[in-house]
């Protein structure tokens, strides 16, 4: 009989697996994929169904309580089987409130929804580590669904917690829901930030291969198509109410999983680096899976062994997938499928400030990228590195606002600012300041206003006091800024509040681009000349690579969603210290032998130790980016895949 099956996080490694799986198990079947295309959600994975009649792709957040109802009411599922969830533990320590909302929140909407509308079975998608880790010396031990609840992490917590909901609706509500909890799943389409698809990677490029500690956690595998088999057999067979653990009965330690891949691969040992070890790392999962073994028939059909060489080939066999992800262009995917399928979206034409700056830079060849006319402008008197019409323009005089008029673009994204921090504190230059920071944004919002054209403002962190060590929200009005800098950006943003009629506001932090100085730059420089170097490690945020940010901005030029937004890479907050050990870290990876340990040393100090600077600096620049994904935007990808990327790009250059 047929069915309609709702499966959220489908985008992701065991979700689009399990699509495959129903979808070639169960023609008639209707498959419902929703997901919200997080850093960890491919649509690219999914291209193989994308035109099957019986298969629908979805676009939203499962915290989204009006998009999910709308979905139900469409789609009346029979069954529900959740796999949205935010997973990565290194995350989850970083920043452990979005785990929270997707895991538990996102969980009890989903719930909510299938009480309104009526379900055949709700299944929620867990994991074995809910119940902690097991001594190493006690190999006898195995988790059994009569384990206790014994959580290391704020991932592991949010999952359990979900879990005891789940529970809770059934007792309370008599929601017929199932749970399943699993151990490690490897196989194809692994995101490879996980450890398997990430030493594969890593070792097919002769790049370091990190292993925590001494590599002696163990893990229990289980191939992907071994679990998604398990979930199948629970959802139309299993007893409601029940839990049901599905492992692999591979129990192997990290490093020696590394070693087999690199025998695998015919690669040197010496590619294994050992990095200081994970906050409560857990030491070994071991899943006993008699349950649903005696009460369903399965059992793992899949040696580690075997899983392994098929894992290793099909990333050989599938490269362009992986090495997509690794280059942040699998984020693109979703645009490229959807972004131009209504043939009624309007022609723009955008207005772009500071082009000859880092930012402007990057936001202009995109623009041009998408074929979405574009025109520049910067007090430089050329700047030949676009590919647009250019204007060499002051915006303090009234020359941006007769500009605006003649061109009357329909959108301005305004990236021309001072950005010199500690010059601008020079009392003869903070006329100049002030003239660029605030009155040529007057300027540019006041025509924008007039011309009822959507303006977007490019700020920054510096605009509140840098102090305690919770993330800025973007709708925060607690503004105290530090030095010059901050308040006149700050300024600017209350003119182009007042002034312009449509806005975005857009905090960024730590900003890095090819076209201009940096931190990074700074310290590839000083790193060939210095034997030691000292960098401050209690000033807290997270870098924006201008490539990336400028694919958000214009995302969302495109749109009406108004408003305050803050957008750095993810990856967590890190200090300046942090930063600057990964920098040489990775170009020491990419060939220049100068800046590796052996070379160079650098040592944390206090903001104290380090000596005042000209410009008081924020200790707090951490930026809560929740508003992105909230409003349906791509976040951008990790700050350290952006750091790879912006290195190869200039160590390229140094080199020719």
């Amino acid at each position: 009989m047929s069915k309609t099956i709702i499966v959220t996080g489908g985008a992701g490694f065991i979700g689009s697996n399990f699509v495959f799986h129903m979808l070639n198990t169960y023609p008639d079947y209707r498959i419902v994929c929703l997901d919200c295309l997080t850093y960890a959600g491919n649509l690219s994975t999914l291209a193989p169904v994308m035109d099957n009649p019986n298969f629908r792709f979805v676009k939203e957040d499962i915290t989204d309580r009006d998009a999910v109802y709308q979905l139900f009411e469409e789609e009346h599922p029979d069954i529900v089987v959740n796999f949205a969830a935010e997973s990565h533990v290194d995350r989850s320590i970083e920043d452990p409130e979005v785990f929270l909302r997707t895991n538990i929140l996102g969980t009890a909407v989903l719930m909510d929804a299938c009480r309104k509308y009526g379900i055949e079975r709700y299944h929620q998608v867990s994991t074995d580590e809910v119940y902690g880790d097991l001594p190493l010396d006690r190999p006898d031990l195995f988790f059994t669904e009569e384990t206790p609840i014994h959580t290391s992490s704020p991932y592991s917590s949010s999952k359990a917690s979900a879990d005891l909901l789940v529970l809770a609706y059934h007792r309370t509500y008599g929601l017929p829901v199932t749970i399943s909890r699993c151990s490690n799943n490897y196989g194809p389409y692994h995101f490879p930030e996980k450890l398997i698809p990430l030493m594969i990677a890593n070792a097919l490029n002769d790049k370091p291969l990190p292993v925590y500690g001494k590599g002696e956690n163990v893990r229990d595998w289980l191939y992907v198509e071994d679990h998604c088999r398990a979930i199948d057999l629970i959802i139309h067979k299993g007893r409601v109410g029940e839990v049901y653990n599905v492992g692999g009965h591979n129990e192997m330690t990290n490093i020696d999983i590394v070693k087999i891949i690199c025998k695998e691969l015919g690669k040197p040992e010496s590619l294994i680096t050992y990095v200081a070890d994970r906050k409560g790392h857990d030491m070994r999962y071991a899943i006993d899976p008699t349950k649903i073994h005696s009460e369903l028939g399965w059992l793992p059909e899949t040696k580690f062994a075997d899983g392994i060489k098929k894992t290793i080939q099909w990333y050989l066999d599938n490269r362009e997938w992986w090495e997509t992800i690794i280059s942040g262009e699998y984020q693109n995917y979703y645009a490229k499928m959807y972004g131009n399928r209504s043939e009624e979206k309007k022609a723009m034409k955008v207005f772009v400030t500071g082009v000859g700056g880092q930012l402007g830079y990057d936001v202009m060849n995109e623009l041009h990228q998408r074929g979405i006319e574009s025109i520049g402008s910067d007090v430089l008197p050329e700047v030949t590195s676009i590919d647009a019409p250019y204007y060499s323009l002051d915006i303090t005089d009234g020359a941006v606002s007769a500009m605006l008029e003649k061109l009357k673009p329909d959108a301005v994204i305004h990236c021309a600012a001072w950005t010199a921090v500690d010059a601008a504190e020079d009392e003869d230059k903070q006329e100049t300041v002030r003239k660029v920071n605030v009155e040529g944004t007057k300027n540019i919002a006041a025509e924008c206003g007039a011309l009822d054209i959507p303006m977007m403002y490019i700020s920054t962190d510096y605009v509140f006091d840098g102090q305690g060590q919770t993330p800025w929200k973007p709708d925060c009005k607690e503004y105290a800024p530090l030095n010059v800098y901050g308040e006149t950006k700050l300024a600017g943003e209350l003119a182009v509040a007042e002034l312009a009629s449509r806005f975005f506001i857009v905090r960024i932090a730590w900003v890095f681009g090819l076209n201009g100085n940096n931190f990074i730059k700074t310290m590839l420089k000083v790193g060939k000349t210095h034997d030691t170097l000292t960098v401050v490690d209690d000033q807290i945020g997270t870098p924006t690579y201008t490539y990336d940010l400028a694919r958000l901005l214009v995302d969302m030029i495109q749109t009406d969603k108004y408003g305050y937004y803050h957008a750095t890479n993810e990856g967590g907050y890190i200090s300046w210290y942090d930063f600057a050990r990964e920098i040489f870290a990775q170009a020491a990876a990419l060939g220049h032998e100068e800046y590796d340990a052996a070379h160079l040393t650098v040592k944390p100090v206090t903001t104290a130790e380090y000596g005042a600077s000209k410009a008081a600096r924020p200790f707090n620049s951490r930026l809560d980016r929740k508003r992105i994904c909230e409003e349906g935007f791509q976040p951008l990808p990790v700050w350290k895949n952006a750091l790879e990327r912006y290195l190869q790009e200039v160590l390229a250059e140094r080199k020719g």
